[in-house]
């Protein structure tokens, strides 16, 4: 059996998104460790009821410190050469770049990355970060070109790694998203009346100004309808301004809540709104 390592940049995502997938290695033998920055005592005994071994790993999430992201590259070689793993999945921008890097230094036989979006270093509007962009491309290229295959959530993103030349057709396999696990997110009846969550970190690239403004338009002609958002305001240079969603909240535009544990409360306390709305006992003061 082999031993698989999954590498984050940020660990509550190990669980959220990758838990099925360690779960089911697990299950048919395989040895899992799960790496990322600031594994918290709760995620690693969820991971260890599991069958996986947590690692914690210092790196900066977001932002371009030269000095960090060296300690990071160290701190990472030092875990893949005392781990040994036989295959290593990296996903996001970081784990992805310095764990393949990393991978080919270290002779792992098999590397994977998965690409979940291109994050806010791949475009620019200023010369800083047009020149950020081209390092970032060059750094891909020369990751990438150790992995085995790179899996892709949407196809606008396979078709411009394609166009870029930052990886090659034979790696690149488009899949659909992470996926849903339909037990855990049971399928609820429908409200009478339409409502809209959006659950994203909040940053431009999310589309929550697109979001915010899509709500005025539609609230003008049907002010019954409600749009709740879910999240938190993420310390990456694309975070929305605070006092945006502040105005927003103030027009009535956004219900928020915050960042949330389990989204399917969120998902709950809006249907109760809309049947509170519906049965005439709804006020903003009571939300």
């Amino acid at each position: 059996m082999a031993k698989v390592m999954i590498l984050a940049s940020y660990a509550p995502s190990l669980l959220n998104f990758r838990g099925p997938l360690m779960k089911a290695l697990t299950l048919k033998g395989h040895k899992v460790v799960a790496c990322a920055p600031d594994i918290s005592i709760d995620i690693e005994k969820k991971l260890s009821q599991i069958n996986v071994t947590g690692h914690s790993l210092s790196m900066q999430r977001t932002g371009v410190n030269p000095l960090k992201d060296w300690k990071t590259l160290a701190a990472l070689k030092k875990i893949i050469v005392k781990e040994k793993p036989d295959v290593l999945l990296g996903y996001t921008i970081k784990p992805v770049i310095y764990g393949s890097l990393v991978s080919r230094y270290a002779r792992v036989p098999e590397t994977y990355a998965m690409i979940t979006g291109l994050g806010y270093t791949f475009f620019g509007d200023t010369i800083y970060r047009k020149l950020l962009s081209r390092f970032v491309q060059l750094l891909y290229r020369a990751a990438l070109k150790g992995c085995r295959f790179v899996f892709f959530q949407n196809p606008d993103d396979i078709n411009l790694f394609l166009k870029l030349r930052l990886v090659k057709k034979a790696q690149a396999i488009l899949i659909n998203g992470s996926g849903v696990d339909l037990d855990h997110f049971q399928v609820t009846p429908l409200p009478s009346v339409p409502s809209f969550l959006l659950i994203a970190r909040l940053i431009k690239e999310k589309g929550i100004y697109e979001y915010a403004e899509a709500a005025r338009i539609i609230r003008k002609q049907y002010p019954e309808i409600k749009f709740a958002l879910v999240g938190w305001i993420d310390s990456s240079p694309a975070a929305i301004h605070i006092s945006d969603l502040q105005k927003w909240q103030q027009d009535g535009l956004i219900q928020y809540s915050g960042r949330v544990s389990d989204v399917r409360m969120s998902i709950s306390c809006l249907v109760c709104i809309r049947s509170a709305l519906l049965q005439g006992g709804y006020s903003e003061d009571s939300s």
